[in-house]
């Protein structure tokens, strides 16, 4: 079923045993998380292609990370002369 809002968007209408599904699974991930916080996360340092991160193996957190720059250009250098 699709429902439009009245700035036009159309979006889905979830069944009512979809939503709670949705629902019960969200709550369901943010325990895991907490109680694997308080024990300590298992982290493991995750390499992209501009950014890295800690993960953990257990609950799947990321923490914010760090952007990576585009490595250095090489320097050329002009013969004395």
């Amino acid at each position: 079923m699709i429902s439009i809002d009245s700035s036009w968007r159309v979006e889905p209408v979830l069944h009512p045993v979809q939503e709670l599904r949705s629902g019960v699974r969200h709550v369901a991930t943010q325990i895991h998380e907490g109680v694997c916080a308080l024990r300590g996360h298992e982290l493991v340092l995750q390499v992209g292609p501009h950014r890295m991160y800690l993960k953990c193996l257990n609950c799947g957190h990321e923490t914010h990370g760090w952007t990576m720059a585009d490595p250095p250009q090489p320097v050329r250098r002009r013969p004395v002369g």
